[in-house]
């Protein structure tokens, strides 16, 4: 493997005043180690910043400092995010999921955001043509490009791997204390990855030339491509971009919200140049309101969401998030929610039908709520088999991706109840 240094000499100047009346700043030259490895470029980003003038007429400029944090390490170690070339001039933005946390109980006790330590990816060093195939075996679906079903196959996928534990959505080094009094620093530096990331595909995929964008996430990832869409949208204002959300319906409790927003710093990154997006009031906000804040902003962009209706490792964190100081009751369930209360299922399963009703206020938001309690879809080969009420996900997305007016809601009737702990015959919520 060759590896060698880019810098990107492209000076773009600011237009108009920052929103924060600061005098414009100017684009800065940004560099990257540059490893290839079979059809997929390894890029690792170095400190930097990136410019939005956006389409309200004001300017924001962002700096940046990509680390992967590795749960926990002593030392952040270097980011990296993948792209692989392809024939066609759309791109697929991808972010990776894998948990979250936001106190010392779940980010040191007993640790509930997950890397894939038999892939390593959150290592660039250990992507070799040798681990390659495990990549590939972890993440189908929209991310095979040999799959003649797959409607992205010819697109040039950019994928954005995760080890922050915010949900992408952070820029925050926060100290934590474990059980035996040891503090402990977490990178939660998602933004500030994603924005590497960014700046990189906008100067080398410009909006001039890229037609269609499309956003999506899994799981934590699914968090990520909402909160940054603004952002991708922005960047490509003449492009066509759409975003698919997957297995993040956003249940959660007050006390969860405040503790992530503050440990993660979210509020300095809100994209809150968007009506009903405020940082005093972000809080508050529930997902659904998110998503249609986001679709009303951008009306020619399809948003959507995808779920199942019982959502086994949501229902999970859900639990987690309520009973936060009580880690004995979740940290044996391994991210599963077959022992999680059924009143606790019951709940989220009926938040998170408010929370798409709430959404579908914006004409331009669909849902599709699937059988059963599979959690996520998009990177698995179940993609293309899946169907609930006689319509096929794959259809679905085709339709979303074409702008159909056929293009709906799918809410499963028959929702094939799980089995749990307490109800070993299937669970009973509808």
């Amino acid at each position: 493997m060759k590896k060698h240094y880019i810098v990107f000499s492209i000076i773009l100047l600011a237009l108009y005043a920052c929103s924060d009346g600061s005098p414009p700043q100017p684009e800065q030259a940004c560099l990257y180690t540059i490893t290839e490895v079979e059809d997929f470029t390894i890029v690792e980003p170095e400190a930097c910043n990136i410019v939005f003038n956006l389409s309200n007429g004001t300017t924001r400029s962002k700096s940046f400092s990509p680390v992967s944090s590795n749960n926990p390490a002593p030392e952040p170690e270097d980011y990296f995010f993948m792209v692989r070339e392809g024939s066609s001039t759309n791109l697929l933005i991808n972010f990776m999921g894998g948990g979250a946390c936001w106190s010392g109980t779940n980010c040191l006790d007993y640790v509930t955001n997950y890397v894939y330590d038999d892939i390593k990816v959150f290592s660039p060093e250990l992507i070799t043509a040798a681990t390659l195939p495990l990549f590939h075996a972890a993440f189908g679906g929209i991310i095979d490009d040999t799959h003649p079903d797959n409607p992205f196959k010819d697109w040039t996928l950019v994928f954005l791997p995760y080890t922050t534990a915010d949900v992408h959505w952070g820029s925050n080094d926060q100290e934590y204390t474990d059980d035996n009094g040891n503090e402990v620093t977490v990178y939660h530096r998602g933004f500030d990855n994603f924005l590497s990331a960014l700046r990189y595909i906008r100067d080398n995929y410009p909006p001039e030339t890229t037609e269609t964008v499309f956003v999506t996430g899994q799981s934590a990832g699914s968090y990520g491509a909402i909160f940054n869409f603004p952002y991708i949208k922005e960047s490509y204002p003449d492009s066509i971009v759409h975003i698919l959300g997957d297995g993040g319906s956003g249940v959660n409790p007050q006390s969860f919200i405040n503790d992530s927003i503050n440990s993660w710093n979210v509020k300095t990154n809100l994209p809150d140049w968007i009506d009903g997006i405020e940082k005093d009031d972000f809080g508050n906000m529930s997902m659904g309101s998110i998503y249609k804040a986001v679709a009303d902003y951008y009306p020619d962009s399809n948003v959507a969401q995808y779920t199942t209706m019982y959502d086994t490792n949501q229902r999970f964190f859900y639990y987690v998030m309520l009973e936060i100081d009580n880690p004995d009751a979740w940290n044996s369930l391994d991210g599963s929610g077959f022992d999680v209360p059924d009143m606790i299922t019951c709940d989220w399963t009926a938040d998170m039908l408010a929370q798409k009703n709430t959404a579908e206020e914006a004409t331009n938001y669909k849902a599709y709520v699937a059988p059963g309690d599979t959690h996520t879809i998009t990177t698995s080969d179940d993609m293309f088999t899946m169907s609930a009420d006689g319509v096929d996900l794959l259809d679905w997305i085709n339709l979303m991706l074409d702008d159909d007016p056929d293009w709906h809601s799918i809410v499963c009737s028959d929702c094939d109840e799980p089995a749990t702990g307490e109800s070993p015959d299937g669970i009973s919520c509808l």
